[in-house]
């Protein structure tokens, strides 16, 4: 399956994802609770993603879905709640 798309379009969409990206690894300095949702979605979407890449580079897919597990289980090992401690 190819799914057509303007040069133009793929830019932009690459501009929105980057800047939520950037935004959320802002937030997650602060210790927000959404940030660590939307990162472990993104990180999550991103390793479900590269699976898509298994045939063309097999070695880089497994590296960095090997990195988002690891991302993933830093941010969700110790998730305490502010207050129930």
């Amino acid at each position: 399956m190819a799914l057509i798309f303007d040069i133009s379009t793929w830019g932009w969409v690459q501009l929105i994802l980057g800047a939520v990206v950037g935004l959320t690894g802002l937030s997650l300095l602060t210790g927000s609770e959404l940030a660590r949702v939307v990162a472990v979605f993104l990180v999550a979407a991103n390793a479900v993603l590269l699976v898509v890449w298994f045939k063309a580079a097999p070695l880089w897919a497994i590296l960095i879905i090997a990195l988002d597990v690891v991302i993933i289980y830093q941010l969700i090992n110790d998730w305490v709640e502010h207050g129930s401690a």
